[in-house]
């Protein structure tokens, strides 16, 4: 995993879809959580397995997520993810591993938040945490393909209560 981070938020991630609009005070709170991270093309920035600690947005860039069968077969690229993507969905939803990897396809900038930070954020904050989980469930729902507020539940659930999310499936979607 690529080493070089900040924590000082640039202009381009506040206008992400997915941080716009929050409130101010909110924002003020959120946005000092988040580490700006720059990725050299093929970099990987998590193996499937891994432990599932942080949350990333693609701020620039493309991040492909790859998927190794338990069967040792292929890896296979299972998604890309572009500005405003989120990934590392399994930190998010209470995980203990990633179940699938990740790594730039080009040169990419992240902005990625620890899933300890998150949750003392949500746990701490309860409106701004709500506003900031509804806006992960929005831009996870799409990929997972499932309704915001199930997700938003699941999320909720995850962060606030502290327990693992149980899907039965632990397919490439939800890295």
């Amino acid at each position: 995993m690529a080493r070089s981070s900040t924590k000082t938020v640039n202009g381009n991630v506040k206008k992400l879809p997915i941080f716009r609009g929050l409130p101010k005070s909110t924002a003020a709170d959120f946005m000092p959580l988040l580490h700006e991270q720059k990725l050299p093309g093929g970099e990987h920035i998590f193996e499937q397995g891994d432990p599932a600690e942080q949350v990333y947005v693609v701020v620039d860039g493309e991040i492909e997520i790859v998927y190794q069968p338990e069967d040792g077969g292929e890896s296979m690229m299972v998604g890309v993810i572009r500005r405003g993507g989120v990934f590392g969905l399994s930190a998010a939803l209470g995980r203990r591993a990633y179940t699938s990897g990740a790594q730039s396809s080009c040169d990419s900038q992240v902005v990625w938040i620890a899933r300890e930070d998150l949750k003392r954020f949500c746990r701490g904050n309860a409106q701004g945490g709500e506003q900031v989980l509804q806006r992960l469930a929005h831009a996870i729902a799409g990929r997972l393909e499932k309704p915001p507020n199930d997700i938003a539940l699941k999320l909720h659930q995850a962060l606030m209560r502290g327990c693992d999310v149980k899907e039965g499936s632990k397919g490439p979607k939800d890295a």
